[in-house]
């Protein structure tokens, strides 16, 4: 009874599954129902994931997904819902006896990755924690969590939480995402980036080097991939406060 009214608990904040995924591919989440399966057959198939992929690739950061929807090839049995989502993910490190991270002998490669451990949260749950943890109104103020009102919108507030390459992570369209239909959007939130839905903005971060391109070349064309540079993030945020 316990375990199962914790499941509920967690299930009414949002938190739809806690999991971890070995470097193996072995597969645990809680609560214990098939919530996220790739194609319902192979749980290796998690390894191609975002929230995988992008927390190996970084492991000591935490990693955040664009919001997305459940896989269409859900298994029968499956418990999970259409509902929009993002995931928070973390490289799980293996530590030696003395607590630190272990590096096989001889390794240039750096700690032993034991998998990824992570939560899939609701977004609505998601947009809830952003408007708590931004908003000013308590101080009187507005902040990046009060966007969506007619007095912020008459003030032009616009906020936008992205990642390193730029993928919005939330912005005032994102906000409502919960309760928008599906059929009702312009746009596809799990491949929303900033340069494309605020160019001209993009182009002024270009002149303070905040935001750059990289080129990639494949083997018949050639991408310009997008990314943050936080340092010259911080540096132009302290130089605007000091004007």
């Amino acid at each position: 009874g316990g375990t199962l009214d914790a499941a509920q608990r967690a299930r009414a904040q949002g938190v739809l599954l806690v999991f971890i995924l070995t470097r193996h591919g072995v597969f645990r989440g809680y609560p214990g129902n098939v919530f996220e399966r790739g194609d319902g057959t192979n749980e290796m198939n998690l390894m191609r994931r975002p929230w995988y992929t992008r927390a190996l690739a970084s492991p000591d950061l935490v990693a955040v997904t664009c919001p997305y929807l459940p896989e269409e090839t859900l298994p029968p049995n499956s418990t999970d819902k259409k509902q929009w989502r993002i995931t928070v993910s973390k490289a799980v490190q293996l530590k030696g006896a003395g607590g630190e991270a272990e590096v096989p002998s001889g390794s240039s490669d750096g700690p032993i990755v034991f998998g990824v451990a992570g939560v899939h949260l609701s977004y609505t749950r998601w947009a809830s924690i952003f408007r708590t943890a931004t908003s000013l109104r308590g101080r009187g103020k507005y902040g990046c969590g009060d966007m969506g009102s007619s007095k912020v919108a008459d003030l032009g507030l616009a906020c936008f939480l992205v990642d390193i390459n730029t993928n919005i992570l939330m912005d005032r369209r994102l906000l409502g995402l919960g309760s928008q239909a599906l059929g009702s959007l312009d746009y596809d939130p799990s491949l929303y980036t900033f340069h494309e839905a605020e160019p001209m903005m993009t182009q002024h971060l270009f002149t303070y080097n905040v935001i750059f391109g990289e080129r990639l070349e494949l083997t018949t064309t050639e991408h310009l991939i997008y990314k943050v540079n936080h340092s010259a993030l911080v540096e132009a945020t302290e130089r605007r406060r000091e004007e």
